[in-house]
């Protein structure tokens, strides 16, 4: 998904520009959001379904996913950003820029999918 938009936004550009509302920067909003959501909602239901009718509601689960891609909105843009700022980078070649959004959703997911699943458990056990 990530390679498919990263194609359908910056297709044609030999330097992909950093900052402006829907440049490379700004992406990131986006693409964390999406990867968190469906990193975390899927996998959630799935496991809920699997677990029967003690499992947390279909509702809660959705809540619990969004809750989790806001904040992941709120630090992965943040240090996507300070990181561009802080490299002083205005432009990126286009290749290299999907790699590093394949890189980065690919390592988002890898972070949220497990931490949201492990939270679904814990909310389970009993105190």
């Amino acid at each position: 998904m990530s390679a498919a938009f990263y194609f359908l936004l910056f297709h044609g550009m030999e330097a992909v520009p950093i900052w402006g509302v829907g440049n490379y920067a700004f992406d990131f909003v986006p693409q964390t959001f999406m990867i968190a959501l469906m990193g975390t909602m899927v996998p959630g239901l799935i496991a809920t379904r699997a677990s029967g009718p003690s499992g947390p509601s279909r509702p809660k689960i959705v809540r619990r996913a969004l809750r989790f891609a806001f904040i992941a909105i709120i630090l992965g843009s943040s240090v996507t950003s300070a990181s561009l700022w802080l490299l002083d980078m205005k432009a990126v070649a286009f290749d290299h820029g999907l790699i590093a959004k394949l890189v980065y959703g690919g390592t988002l997911a890898a972070i949220v999918t497990p931490l949201f699943l492990r939270t679904q458990c814990a909310a389970r056990m009993p105190g």
